[in-house]
């Protein structure tokens, strides 16, 4: 599945999408998730209690300019910009398989890896081994193959990518997931998103 993001993602590299009026720039879009952000903060930690206490008091003050420096630092492509296992389809039918992405609704232009963060956060099991989290990010990375944007760029932007994320998901309040499998998707949601922070130090991401 990232081998085939990540061609999307290298098909568009660096590209000049401005002339797309409909696409809107990540940073733009990130100042206005920061406002909702600010708004839904306190149900968000009526909801997780003091787990995010340091993570979400450094968003409030720094989220914006995370946003900004994370635009700015990392080339911009095609976003999907809501990559989760409800919206890939997948085809083994010819022994190999692959992926179709589904639910462009909310694409964006901005840095390929919010995509990465955005799917891993929410599809890995809370005990997966940072090792292999980084497997996966070395197979995304080989996929790009862009050898101006080394592995260790990759790996900084995936850590403001995931605090990014916890912005996002902070917002839940504002929609309607139901009383079921919708509210236990975001409950797993975000244990997985807390464990994928956990040794993150937000002092390193500015």
């Amino acid at each position: 599945m990232l081998e085939e993001i990540a061609a999307t993602h290298r098909s568009l590299w660096d590209a000049n999408l401005d002339d797309y009026f409909w696409l809107m720039p990540f940073d733009i879009d990130a100042k206005l998730r920061h406002g909702l952000f600010r708004k839904s903060l306190p149900i968000f930690k009526n909801r997780v209690g003091d787990q995010l206490d340091r993570e979400l008091a450094w968003l409030n003050r720094h989220g914006t300019e995370l946003a900004r420096r994370f635009a700015a630092d990392a080339p911009a492509t095609l976003l999907h910009n809501d990559l989760r296992l409800d919206n890939i389809c997948f085809d083994a039918s010819d022994g190999e398989t692959h992926c179709v992405f589904i639910d462009w609704q909310l694409v964006r232009s901005g840095p390929a890896v919010s995509d990465v963060a955005y799917f891993l956060g929410g599809a890995l099991v809370e005990d997966t081994p940072a090792a292999d989290v980084d497997d996966l990010l070395h197979a995304y990375h080989r996929a790009l193959e862009r050898s101006d944007y080394t592995f260790e760029q990759l790996q900084r932007d995936y850590r403001r990518a995931l605090f990014l994320n916890l912005a996002t998901l902070t917002t839940i309040d504002q929609v309607d997931v139901g009383a079921d499998r919708g509210a236990d998707l975001m409950d797993r949601w975000i244990a997985r998103l807390i464990k994928r922070l956990d040794g993150v130090d937000p002092a390193t991401l500015l």
